[in-house]
């Protein structure tokens, strides 16, 4: 038995240091452990628990939407190792949590982005299940017309399932990730899976560096200059795998997460805030005034929506005003003259929304 306070080892029958008055613990690593946590958390600015959870997709996602509303934050092991800490020694690592901290003065809108990611989440658990039971919604596919271009061309085109390059002959391997190519119509029906997708440029090193070293294929994996063959799809910084080997790269994410602190240096211009209002030239060259945007076009409770909405908006350059209640909803106002093109924006991009 040990103390967490002074570290003095105590014989089996002992359960209180009498010098620190603090209970003891089992071993000299959790009495290591205590005290490293003690002075991590009092160097720490943030001091409101927003989240802890053993999910490590959720825990990136709302790292990586915390930034763009300028919220800072710190984003760490619930149990930090201890420096020079063995990997076997890491206590709790089948199951790690992690936790989000931000200051108390961003706390409530902290709170609205979380709950924001938590609907989301979950609407793809039930868009998960329902293609599991086979009760997914057909897609609709527009019927095929002559002088469209000929579909065998899926069959002639190669491409590269984890990073979507075509190739125009048949080539072993994809150059860019190192894995076998095949004809287009295949690699489309080989289902992969996003790892990550958090804007951090040194963890996304990190974690391919992993991901190789473990024998993992992924997108881009054989890219050492950034000389990539194809604009393939996804961000930059995004690391996607085939599903088949997901559960096996979400253990070697967990291993990088847990020796890994996320702060503020994600950021997002402030411009691109999606609760700042945006006021064009072409609203002063109309000499409009803001009293003027009386229009609403969207009100909602999902951030997701309005950054869509707004994002949007600021594309086709229209004044627009966002008014926020309670750190739950929001309302987007318009021009009139600009209201019927702003509400077709709208519902390209939201479905079920209805308007006041």
């Amino acid at each position: 038995m040990f103390c967490p306070e002074c570290q003095a080892e105590y014989r089996p029958g002992f359960t209180h240091c009498a010098s620190c008055d603090v209970d003891l613990v089992d071993t000299l690593e959790q009495a290591r452990r205590a005290v490293y946590e003690v002075q991590h958390a009092a160097s720490r600015d943030n001091d409101q628990l927003l989240w802890r959870g053993t999910d490590l997709q959720f825990y990136l996602q709302v790292l990586s939407n915390l930034p763009i509303f300028g919220i800072p934050y710190l984003g760490q092991p619930a149990i930090p190792p201890v420096p020079g800490e063995p990997e076997s020694g890491f206590l709790g690592s089948d199951s790690i949590e992690f936790d989000i901290w931000v200051e108390e003065q961003s706390f409530p809108m902290a709170k609205w982005v979380l709950r924001t990611c938590e609907e989301s989440r979950q609407e793809k658990l039930q868009d998960d299940e329902l293609v599991k039971q086979g009760k997914a919604p057909a897609l609709v596919v527009p019927p095929w017309k002559p002088e469209d271009e000929d579909e065998s061309r899926l069959d002639r085109t190669f491409a590269c399932p984890l990073c979507s390059t075509d190739f125009a002959g048949h080539i072993d391997q994809c150059p860019n990730c190192g894995i076998a190519v095949y004809s287009r119509r295949q690699a489309e029906q080989i289902d992969t899976d996003l790892l990550s997708s958090i804007s951090h440029r040194d963890f996304a090193k990190i974690l391919r560096a992993a991901l190789t070293e473990a024998g993992i294929p992924f997108n881009n994996s054989q890219i050492r200059s950034g000389n990539i063959v194809s604009t393939g799809a996804g961000a930059r910084d995004d690391v996607v795998v085939l599903n088949s080997d997901f559960e096996r790269a979400k253990q070697v994410m967990a291993s990088v997460l847990r020796r890994w602190e996320f702060s503020t240096g994600l950021s997002v211009s402030a411009s691109r805030n999606p609760l700042n209002s945006y006021w064009p030239v072409r609203a002063n060259d109309n000499r409009w005034e803001s009293q003027d945007l009386t229009a609403q076009i969207w009100s909602g409770t999902s951030l997701f929506d309005l950054s869509g909405v707004t994002r949007a908006l600021h594309t086709h350059e229209i004044p627009y005003f966002v008014g926020v209640h309670d750190f739950a909803t929001a309302a987007v106002v318009v021009h009139p003259e600009d209201q019927e093109f702003s509400r077709e924006l709208v519902r390209q991009i939201t479905e079920g929304v209805s308007f006041a």
